[in-house]
């Protein structure tokens, strides 16, 4: 079975009454700008986090958040929770090339994949691989938006030896990988990485 489950949460909390997993409607306010930075923590066990402030409207379960903005991303205090985090990678989580292939894995054939296949971007891509399973974790940009969608795919093997009732997979535009349904879920690495590239 995977060593990986997307069902454990890991939260961000807000202190900002704004709704930060969809940012497109949200004002950019002076409130907004000088507001305390989002804070990432740790819930229970992984030692990985989650985009899902506590307050405003966060991502409903059971959603894939494709409308992230920069500044959701740029205003998070990574160093401070290094400071803490005894395992950046989660286990051996690695920074992964940017493909066409690794696209097409992380481009959900859905609607929102449809319309915007042409204009998604790989901003980040980290891999962890054991015992045949492949696990990939993006960060993409819509190039027509400008906002950032924050995907996490599986290979085959996954479905096909675990049936996988608590999760929600759907098809990606690789045969051989599937979309989770779901927020993202990742390890510092992630997250830090994910911030210096839009910064840098």
């Amino acid at each position: 079975m995977s060593s990986f489950s997307d069902e454990t949460s890991f939260v961000i909390e807000s202190f900002n009454s704004c709704a930060y997993s969809s940012l497109s409607n949200c004002p950019n306010t002076e409130s907004e700008i000088n507001a305390p930075e989002l804070v990432l923590k740790q819930h229970k066990i992984r030692m990985a986090y989650q985009l899902n402030p506590s307050t405003g409207r966060p991502t409903p379960p059971g959603l894939i958040q494709y409308h992230v903005q920069d500044r959701t991303i740029t205003r998070q205090n990574i160093d401070e929770i290094k400071l803490t985090c005894n395992d950046y990678t989660e286990g051996g989580w690695v920074l992964e090339n940017h493909t066409k292939n690794n696209l097409l894995r992380l481009t959900p054939n859905t609607k929102f994949g449809q319309k915007y296949r042409d204009k998604l971007k790989l901003l980040l891509v980290i891999k962890y691989e054991k015992d045949g399973y492949t696990h990939l974790k993006g960060a993409l940009r819509n190039t027509e938006t400008g906002e950032i969608a924050l995907i996490s795919s599986t290979n085959n093997l996954v479905q096909d030896e675990e049936p996988c009732t608590h999760k929600k997979l759907s098809p990606s535009f690789d045969s051989d990988y599937k979309i989770y349904v779901t927020k993202m879920i990742a390890p510092l690495l992630f997250w830090d990485e994910l911030k210096n590239r839009i910064l840098y």
